[in-house]
This record gives C-alpha cells, sequence and structure tokens, in this order.
C-alpha cells in the first residue's frame, strides 16, 4: 500500500510541528559546574594583598630549551596571555622593576618577583611546541602541539601553592593559513587551559541553563562553561537592559537565577528565580531548582 505524502498525512504534519515547536522553545544546554578557585589561597595560606585588597602576583618565566620548538618570542606571549587572565579574575599583575624580562633562572625570578613586592611568583616553564607542515593535493595544511606547566609559589617561603601542566594540539579539521598563524593559535590555547587550570575548579555537579531559539543566551552559557559565572551573569543582565523579546524573559531570569546561586549571591537569586516561575508557572524545572535554592542554597544536581 502506497504511503501518503506528508503533507497529506495531517497526523504525522502536526506531529512534525508539535516536533519543532519543542526543539525550537525549550532547548537546554546541560553545564558541569567549574567555579572560581583562588591559587594564592589554596593551600590555606594568607596573603597581604595590595593596597586595595587585590592579590598581587609577578609572572615570569623559564628559558626553553633549543630542542623544546619555543622561538624567543613565544615565551613572552604565553606571559602576557596568562597575565591577561590573571588580571580579568581580580589580580593585581605587577611589572618587575625595570620593565619586562626575557627567560630566567630560577634563582633570579624569585629575586625579582621579592623586589616586585608580589604576594605570589607565577613561574612559566615552556615545555614543548612543535609543527609540522604537510601537502594534501594542492592544499598546505599544519599540524601541532604544544605544552607547558605552572608553578604558583608564595613569596618569602616559596611554599609551592598550586601547579598545573598542560598540552593543547591543532584541530585536524581547519586548514591553518602560515606556521606563524599556526603558532599563535596553539599559543592562545596553551596559555588559556593553564589559566583555567590555575583559577578555576572543576565540580562533580551539573546544572541545565536554558538555550532557547535563537541563541541569545548562548555567550553567557559559554562562559559558564568556563567557569566564569559573574561574566555569564554580566551577559544575561545586558540582555534584560536592552529589552529583549518577552518570550525570552523567563529563561534569562532563570540561568540568571542559577548563576546568582553559585556566586553565592542567594537572595537575588530566589528573586530571578521566581520571576521565572511567574512568567512559565507551569515549569516543574523552574519550580524543583527555586525550592533547591531555597532549601539548600545550591542549584545543581549531581550526576
Amino acid at each position: 500500500m502506497a504511503l501518503l505524502p506528508v503533507s497529506r498525512r495531517p497526523w504525522m504534519s502536526g506531529a512534525l510541528a508539535a516536533l519543532a515547536l519543542m526543539t525550537g522553545c525549550f532547548q537546554t544546554a546541560l553545564v558541569k559546574v567549574s567555579l572560581p578557585m583562588d591559587p594564592l589561597r589554596h593551600a590555606g595560606t594568607p596573603m597581604r594583598g595590595g593596597p586595595d585588597g587585590s592579590r598581587r602576583v609577578v609572572l615570569l618565566a623559564g628559558a626553553a630549551t633549543r630542542c623544546s620548538g619555543f622561538r624567543p618570542g613565544d615565551v613572552g606571549a604565553l606571559q602576557r596571555s596568562l597575565a591577561a587572565a590573571f588580571k580579568t579574575t581580580g589580580y593585581e599583575v605587577v611589572e618587575p622593576a625595570g620593565g619586562p624580562t626575557g627567560p630566567l633562572s630560577p634563582v633570579r625570578a624569585r629575586r625579582i618577583a621579592q623586589e616586585a613586592g608580589a604576594d605570589a611568583l607565577i613561574w612559566v616553564e615552556p615545555t614543548h611546541l612543535r609543527i609540522q607542515r604537510s601537502v594534501h593535493h594542492i592544499h598546505e595544511y599544519h599540524d601541532g602541539s604544544a605544552s607547558g606547566r605552572v608553578q604558583v609559589l608564595k613569596v618569602g617561603s616559596w611554599l609551592l601553592l598550586k601547579t598545573a601542566g598542560e598540552r593543547v594540539y591543532l584541530s585536524t579539521r581547519v586548514r591553518y593559513s602560515s606556521e606563524d598563524y599556526a603558532r599563535d593559535v596553539l599559543l592562545n590555547r596553551l596559555a588559556a587551559k593553564l589559566a583555567r587550570s590555575l583559577l578555576y575548579e572543576e565540580t562533580r555537579y551539573f546544572v541545565e541553563l536554558e538555550d532557547p531559539s535563537p541563541g541569545l543566551l548562548r555567550r553567557g552559557i559559554d562562559l559558564a562553561r568556563e567557569g566564569r559565572w559573574a561574566a555569564a551573569i554580566d551577559d544575561w543582565e545586558m540582555l534584560l537592559e536592552g529589552g529583549k523579546p518577552s518570550r525570552l524573559a523567563p529563561a534569562i531570569h532563570y540561568d540568571l537565577g542559577i548563576a546568582l546561586a553559585l556566586s553565592g549571591r542567594r537572595e537575588e537569586a530566589l528573586r530571578h528565580l521566581e520571576t521565572a516561575l511567574e512568567g512559565e508557572p507551569e515549569s516543574p524545572r523552574y519550580r524543583k531548582v527555586f525550592g533547591r535554592v531555597e532549601e539548600e542554597g545550591w542549584p545543581w544536581e549531581s550526576r
């Protein structure tokens, strides 16, 4: 027996329309919770901080070996990227007396950190960078990897507070236009991964965030995946202030409520979750998260 075309099967077209409506309006993103971590206090050692209460750090680097693959300027680029990451998370990055330095010995680095009045020395050790070029048909491709280590040392006692070692790779699905561009990509990825290991701690918990079409909340969700909840809050608050479509308001308030709860701002979180419930009173997820934050203060669910 021949089947009717979809357009002539009312039950099928209705089901497809309902499915499209569901996928368009009820998209969510499961995010593993990472939270900001202060590596200067990780070992429970008090830090005096700067005059404004910030933590003062100095970033210095060891010399790369000849066979490591790092060029002279690569180590400086790695330092600058790491310094930017520390600045955006509330640290004061101090410059050594006399300005930026090149690769140093550990003994010289410790002396410079003390002279700079820093609370901690961020010691960068480049270990490996490899880029190789290959030709496939008429196209030229670059493949490669980079690795490095970072130590956080308390100035004075030289107690090791935190250490991280990471390796990154070039994507095999992307064609990089030049070796210099491929090198920049590797250095940026390595710096980002080292900074994430030092400044954020991954938990075993998950939260389910709203990610409705057309993806206006996605930038904040990407920030949340990195553990940057304060930046996600700023992004979603800007959406509310910008008067985004009212149909998105409950989702924005819901995501804000979760982010605020994870940031320890419980009362604000409850206000936003309550507003989300007023907009979607039948949502079992909104109701469950509101109750969890109200009773326990945390929105997550262990999986």
